[in-house]
C-alpha cells in the first residue's frame, strides 16, 4: 500500500479548516473512480467510511480496507 502521511478523511472532515470545494470535489471523483473500478472487476467494499479513505502525500484520496469486500455475481 502507498504510504498515507496525510490522515484519512475523517481526520479532515473533523478539522477546523476543511479543505477548499475543489478538493472535496476532487476526493469525491477519486473515491466513486476507486468504486467503479473495484465493481468492475467484480470487487463490492462493503464498508465505505472516512476512516477508510486516506490521504497519500501527492494530495490524492485513496480507497483501502477491502478486507471486507466481497464479489459481486
Amino acid at each position: 500500500m502507498k504510504y498515507a502521511p496525510n490522515g484519512n478523511l475523517r481526520r479532515l472532515i473533523n478539522a477546523d479548516d476543511r479543505p477548499d470545494l475543489q478538493i472535496a470535489i476532487k476526493y469525491f471523483f477519486q473515491i466513486l473512480h476507486a468504486l467503479n473500478t473495484a465493481h468492475d472487476n467484480g470487487v463490492t467494499h462493503g464498508g465505505i467510511k472516512p476512516e477508510n479513505v486516506v490521504l497519500d502525500q501527492a494530495g490524492n484520496a485513496l480507497l483501502t480496507d477491502f478486507g471486507i469486500s466481497g464479489v459481486a455475481e
